[in-house]
């Protein structure tokens, strides 16, 4: 009987684990959502990369249309690229939503294109964009990012594509 006993609170010790997991660090959906808006924000308005280490994981996934990537490195020589090649830089989250382990948001960049941007040489263009970012959260950290953007219509914006 006292082995019972021993497996049912092993059980219910290991199912408390399991339950808080993937809320690991966070109250509720609401403070996860807003430490994920105060990382971007930092990051991309502040310049503030040393955020990189410690809200993602070093193994992350980054997708998009064009794009995969899969480590810390990749993923911040990507976004890096957004710091150095525009300035004064205005990344807005417009709405944002917080389930489980996801957080969704809509967001939209501004900047003026003055410094290399995948390859691109300095346009002095000011563009905006517009995207969704589906973001995957475990154990406090950003495991997965997958962006909807429209690619065509920033090298457009930027002059590297005609307008259709």
């Amino acid at each position: 009987m006292k082995c019972i006993y021993k497996y049912l609170a092993l059980f219910l010790f290991a199912a408390g684990i399991v339950s808080c997991s993937s809320m690991y660090s966070y109250k509720n959906a609401n403070e996860k959502a807003m430490a994920y808006s105060h990382t971007w924000n930092e990051i991309i308005n502040k310049g503030n990369v040393a955020l990189f280490d410690s809200a993602f994981s070093p193994n992350i996934v980054y997708d998009n249309a064009n794009t995969h990537l899969q480590g810390i490195d990749d993923f911040k020589k990507y976004f890096e690229e957004y710091i150095t090649g525009f300035s004064n830089r205005d990344f807005e989250i417009l709405e944002i939503y917080s389930s489980g382990d996801r957080v969704i948001k809509r967001w939209s960049f501004t900047g003026t294109h003055t410094g290399a941007f995948a390859g691109i040489k300095p346009t002095g263009r000011k563009i905006t964009i517009e995207g969704v970012t589906i973001a995957t959260i475990r154990m406090g950290k950003i495991v997965a990012e997958r962006d909807y953007l429209d690619d065509l219509g920033l090298m457009q914006k930027l002059g590297v594509i005609p307008a259709l």
